[in-house]
């Protein structure tokens, strides 16, 4: 397609005089060209594309000699390498922000996933805790308690001792 845009354009400017220059316009098939195959293609057709611009004007340039003419047409290829260059500038530029923002969302979701991975670690310890724990500590405040009722009917003094024990425990 880039090619074909090419010689259409040629053609076109070739129908048109000299004072309507149409080289501008070339630029459209070598960015398509940079955008679509790569930027070695572009390159090629920046060089198509001065040699179709000579090829197009060569019968109403207004120069005088030759080696002129061909200076024209070498300033208007480096003109379309300047042009296949940018482009390619902005193609990658564009891929390196996309890749960009690929790791950042991959770097979000990584995120997310740490998070809800550390949630469930706390559910999971608090679990643990309320299964396990707590379990044992309300066995010992059980014991703690019977304890206390019977070295307070042996009347002993350490029955305060088991008492202060068993509400330690229950806090």
């Amino acid at each position: 397609a880039p090619l074909i845009t090419a010689l259409v354009l040629c053609f076109v400017d070739y129908l048109t005089d000299w004072e309507l220059s149409f080289f501008v316009f070339y630029a459209i098939p070598i960015l398509l060209g940079v955008w679509w195959v790569g930027r070695k293609a572009g390159y090629w057709l920046a060089f198509i594309c001065g040699i179709l611009w000579w090829a197009a004007n060569y019968d109403s340039h207004p120069y005088e000699t030759v080696p002129g003419y061909l200076w024209a047409a070498m300033s208007r290829v480096i003109f379309f390498c300047l042009v296949c260059h940018a482009a390619t500038a902005v193609l990658t530029r564009q891929q390196a922000d996309a890749a960009r923002i690929q790791v950042l969302e991959e770097r979000r979701q990584l995120e997310q996933d740490l998070v809800m991975l550390s949630e469930h670690q706390q559910q999971r310890i608090g679990q643990d805790l309320h299964d396990g724990l707590c379990q044992h500590l309300a066995a010992i405040s059980m014991a703690a308690s019977a304890l206390a009722q019977d070295l307070q009917e042996q009347g002993s003094e350490a029955a305060q001792d088991a008492r202060l024990i068993q509400q330690s425990i229950g806090e």
